[in-house]
């Protein structure tokens, strides 16, 4: 017994083609006779039919010709997950976050892929399109680093000690404003520049918006976890005119912690809680000795600073 090699779609072909034929002579047949008396609403009906009947026979030969199995370069060929997605101001595009550490830009309508990103060992966390150039895009890692692309090449990258948290770009100038923990950095990244705002010790900033009217809307959340080696070591990195207030808020910290413990009525771990406390209370005394002679109360305006 010889064994015939044919593909579905010749098989599909070979029997719609003797179904349809038969089907439409027959058809063809029974209006002959009678297209003077058939009603209008009958012959549109007949009409339709005929019509998506020849439109599957046209289809059916496009299928013959195209290969059936050539991959397609679009989202749905993916097979990672999507955590991240951004689109475009005019809609036009739309930016994906992939977990196999990659950025994906394709067209809105057709999803068709126009664009590929690798984003090194760590994963995305915040990308963001520019708000009057679909084609400028800029993301961040949750390793600190950050890429502009600008008509899908690389102009310019950035290393952070910590992890991006949110980023967005500036509507009118080539800046791009990110937010790394306790700081708001605006990158010039035609010409490698970065200009730095702190804020206080115990604060993250995760959210940043520049409105059309050059107004900065930001995030920001007070962390309620303070580590006895991490204290005074964000108290050193804070800009020195909020040293003091930065002080104030962590000793505040420290007294609240101290009444939630003793709420519970439970000697052993007051003794605990006092001991841990009086220990960070220490270090803060001592951070705070070395970097008296830098308090003041306002920032010092350099004159090179720009706005």
């Amino acid at each position: 017994m010889q064994k015939i090699d044919r593909n579905i779609v010749y098989q599909l072909d070979n029997r719609e083609r003797g179904y349809r034929t038969r089907r439409i002579r027959r058809n063809a047949s029974s209006m002959a006779p009678t297209t003077t008396i058939v009603s209008g609403g009958c012959g549109e009906q007949t009409f339709r039919q005929l019509a998506i009947e020849l439109a599957e026979l046209e289809l059916l030969e496009r299928l013959k010709t195209s290969d059936l199995c050539e991959p397609i370069d679009d989202l749905a060929s993916e097979t990672e997950s999507v955590f991240n997605i951004e689109q475009s101001h005019n809609g036009r595009l739309t930016a994906t976050v992939q977990t196999n550490r990659s950025v994906n830009v394709f067209k809105t309508t057709s999803m068709q892929k126009v664009a590929k990103y690798p984003t090194g060992d760590r994963s995305v966390w915040t990308l963001a399109f520019h708000p009057t150039n679909e084609n400028i895009i800029a993301f961040g890692t949750l390793g600190g680093a950050v890429s502009v692309y600008v008509d899908n090449r690389l102009a310019g990258t950035l290393n952070e000690p910590e992890p991006i948290g949110s980023l967005c770009f500036h509507p009118t100038l080539n800046y791009l404003l990110l937010t790394s923990m306790n700081e708001v950095i605006f990158w010039d990244w035609n010409n490698n520049k970065t200009y730095t705002t702190g804020m206080y010790s115990d604060c993250k900033c995760r959210f940043l918006h520049v409105t059309q009217d050059l107004r900065l809307i930001t995030g920001i959340t007070q962390t309620k976890t303070h580590l006895m080696a991490g204290v005074g070591k964000n108290v050193e990195e804070v800009e020195p005119e909020y040293l003091m207030v930065s002080f104030l808020r962590s000793v505040s910290l420290m007294l609240d912690k101290l009444e939630l413990t003793l709420s519970t009525h439970v000697d052993y771990l007051l003794q605990l809680e006092m001991n841990k406390q009086c220990l960070i209370w220490i270090h803060l005394l001592q951070t705070i000795n070395r970097k008296r002679g830098e308090v003041r109360c306002c920032a010092t305006v350099s004159p090179t600073d720009k706005c």
